[in-house]
C-alpha cells in the first residue's frame, strides 16, 4: 500500500512541475530562456517577435525578399507599439517614420500592386494585434499620439533595409 501511494505521489509531483513549466498550454514563462520585452518573446534576438516570426515564415517559406520586407515592417510596428506603451511623442514620430519606410519597402516589392499591398500589410497589423490587449492598447496610444498630423515622406532612397543573409 505504502508502494502505490508513494508512485502516485511521485506522479503528482511530476505533473505539477510539468504544469508549472508550461501553464497546461504549451506558454513559456518568466523562469523558461527567452527574452520578453512585456509585449512579446524575441528568442533568436533578431528584433520580431518569436510570433510574427513564424507568421512570415510560414506565410513565405520559399521567399526571403518578402521575409525580410515583413520583418522590417513586423520591426516598425513594434517601434509603434514601444512608443504608445511609453506615451513618448519623440518615439511615435520615429515609429511613424520606420513604419513609412516599411510601408514603401512593401510597396516596391509588391511592384506597385495596391491589392497585395493592402493585403500584406493589413494582415501583418491583424497578426501583431489579435489576441494581445497590452498590444493593442500601446498601439491604440501610438495612434492617438500620431492623431491631427499630417505626414508626407521625401523618401528619395531604397526604403528597404538590406537583405542579410540566411545562416
Amino acid at each position: 500500500m505504502k508502494k502505490i501511494v508513494f508512485v502516485c505521489l511521485s506522479i503528482l509531483f511530476l505533473l505539477g512541475v510539468i504544469f508549472l513549466i508550461y501553464n497546461f498550454d504549451g506558454s513559456k514563462n518568466s523562469s523558461q530562456l527567452g527574452t520578453y520585452d512585456g509585449f512579446g518573446y524575441d528568442d533568436d534576438a533578431n528584433g520580431v517577435w518569436d510570433d510574427l516570426d513564424k507568421y512570415i515564415v510560414d506565410r513565405y517559406p520559399d521567399n526571403a525578399v518578402m521575409q525580410a520586407t515583413l520583418k522590417q515592417m513586423a520591426k516598425a510596428l513594434q517601434t509603434g507599439v514601444y512608443a504608445g506603451s511609453a506615451r513618448d511623442d519623440s518615439a511615435a514620430q520615429a515609429g511613424r517614420a520606420a513604419i513609412s519606410k516599411s510601408l514603401y519597402c512593401l510597396l516596391e516589392r509588391t511592384d506597385g500592386d495596391i491589392r497585395r499591398f493592402d493585403e500584406e500589410s493589413s494582415l501583418l497589423e491583424v497578426e501583431m494585434l489579435k489576441g494581445d490587449p497590452n498590444r493593442n492598447k500601446a498601439y491604440q496610444n501610438f495612434n492617438a499620439l500620431l492623431s491631427g498630423g499630417f505626414y508626407g515622406s521625401d523618401q528619395k532612397e531604397n526604403p528597404c533595409e538590406p537583405l542579410t543573409p540566411a545562416f
